[in-house]
């Protein structure tokens, strides 16, 4: 069976202070690959991987500073009637142009029953504008955009992971601290299986195990004191999971807080969820293990830019596109059997036509040796012998266009849609006849700049030209304005092919 479903993925997780581009296939971990930061150089060795393997969907994961969390509490109104609520809260309280979205965490068990929704706004920062521009001049199908601190949630289920004296107690809080390479240490608060604030600590260039382990601790105890101002209260339970290297997880005193504690290593995090091959025991950062997660887990929240929109939208149209010709596959076989049978049939037609034509011509020769012949039978005869003439030329079949099409197209193009013509109309003076047809297609840049999609849409109008040269080509051309977004993705096109004029003829 023919699958069309990809094992190879990619996640891009980005922070203030570098990106990692991770490629998994199946659970496995591939290849890993670090930049410090958005230039051409910085990127090249993404653009290797990714262009390696074209067809592999790509997310973002960020892990930036600029994320802002706030909770609102809705009326208790319908489903429909909320969302319209959470849109204009969204419009109302932050800026429109960052990346902004929603996740509902439920409604109050008494009283009105309110809704409870978590609005989340990440400010497009000059790194995340620039990665934004990298990811849509890509090739690769776009997944979207989602925040680290939201998918950390998906977590809750699995921890704690280590409790040995049996010491930790189910609760509906949790605290995930994580030390990444692209950003800093991450603190995550979780409640009833959903993140409800983050906070990301940059300790800045200081990098001993030991002062580290101090600030880590300190900034856990702030967290705990902040929850105070929420729901959380002296009396609630809170776990909590560190995941740092083991340098500073030998300098950690769990026992100082006042809440269960386990410490693990990216190493040990990763082999307890089944990821055996994508971490070093010697591994400082916990980074690939939250892409590993985020990637074989359910996402939470999927926040898009308009221009990510469009991408999206593209590739999924590709894909089911692609689900679409699979299934369609045996009705195409079937039909080009049709048009061969078709053909076959009008061949047999044509040959009873010439010889009805050699018959034709013979009384024709003989009545113009004759004196008396009538001009009328004189025209309606030389009329029989234009139309069997040209009906002798004529086989109808549309594999020959297909043939040339197929030529001429290569790879550059994908045909979603075709209408082919042919029509005929015979007398004495003119024949009007012909064969036409109509391509919608899907023009799939393969360059890394405009300059190479011209140059690559302009190969593809000479070939056309070139393969077509007994017909009349004409194409749509290439929009005036054309964004980086659109610049590597299908672009829409209509080629119409036709027989040629000659004087009477077409």
């Amino acid at each position: 069976m023919l699958s069309i479903v990809r094992k190879e993925r990619f996640v891009l997780l980005i922070g203030e202070h570098g990106a990692i581009l991770s490629l998994f296939i199946g659970k496995k971990l591939e290849k890993r690959l670090f930049t410090p930061g958005t230039s051409v150089g910085d990127r090249r060795d993404f653009n290797a991987l990714l262009q390696k393997y074209p067809q592999a969907p790509l997310s973002i994961l960020l892990d930036v500073m600029d994320q802002n969390y706030t909770q609102q509490v809705l009326p208790a109104v319908s489903v429909l009637t909320v969302e319209k609520l959470v849109k204009k809260r969204i419009e109302r309280d932050f800026d429109p142009n960052d990346i902004n979205g929603a996740i509902a965490l439920g409604r109050e068990q008494g009283g009105r029953k309110d809704w409870k929704y978590l609005l989340v706004s990440v400010t497009r920062t000059e790194t995340v504008s620039e990665w934004l521009e990298y990811t849509a001049s890509l090739q690769n199908p776009f997944q979207g955009i989602f925040l680290l601190p939201i998918e950390t949630g998906a977590l809750a289920k699995r921890l704690p992971l280590v409790d040995k004296e049996g010491k930790a107690e189910a609760t509906e809080w949790q605290l995930v601290v994580s030390h990444h390479k692209v950003s800093g240490i991450r603190q995550t608060v979780i409640h009833k299986g959903k993140t409800i604030f983050s906070r990301l600590i940059m300790p800045g260039k200081e990098n001993m195990p030991e002062l580290l382990a101090g600030y880590i601790e300190q900034e856990t105890l702030n967290t705990v004191e902040y929850l105070n101002r929420l729901s959380f209260s002296e009396d609630s339970k809170l776990n909590i999971t560190m995941i740092v290297s083991e340098d500073i997880k030998q300098h950690l005193s769990p026992e100082k807080q006042q809440h269960y504690v386990e410490v693990l290593t990216p190493n040990e995090v990763s082999k307890a969820f089944g990821f055996d091959n994508i971490s070093e025991e010697t591994d400082k950062f916990a980074d690939i293990f939250f892409a590993a997660q985020f990637i074989n887990s359910k996402h939470v929240l999927r926040l898009h830019t308009p221009t990510t929109k469009k991408m999206v939208m593209m590739s999924a149209g590709i894909k089911y596109s692609t689900m679409a010709t699979i299934a369609i596959f045996p009705i195409l076989i079937l039909a080009a059997a049709f048009v061969g049978y078709q053909a076959f049939d009008m061949s047999s037609d044509i040959k009873s036509l010439e010889n009805e034509k050699a018959n034709i011509e013979s009384k024709w020769k003989a009545v113009q040796e004759s004196s008396d012949y009538d001009i009328g039978e004189s025209t309606r005869i030389t009329d029989m012998v234009q139309l069997h003439t040209e009906l002798g030329s004529v086989l109808v079949s549309p594999n020959d266009l297909f043939a040339k099409l197929g030529n001429a197209n290569g790879t550059d193009a994908v045909v979603r849609t075709i209408q082919w013509n042919y029509s005929q109309k015979f007398n004495t003076e003119q024949q009007l006849s012909g064969v036409s047809a109509r391509f919608d297609m899907e023009f799939l840049n393969k360059g890394t700049n405009i300059d190479a999609l011209f140059s690559n849409f302009e190969a593809f109008s000479r070939r056309l030209k070139r393969e077509f040269n007994a017909y009349e080509v004409t194409h749509t051309k290439l929009p005036e304005k054309i964004t980086l977004g659109e610049e590597a993705k299908a672009i829409n096109l209509q080629v119409t092919i036709s027989s040629k004029l000659d004087g009477a003829r077409r």
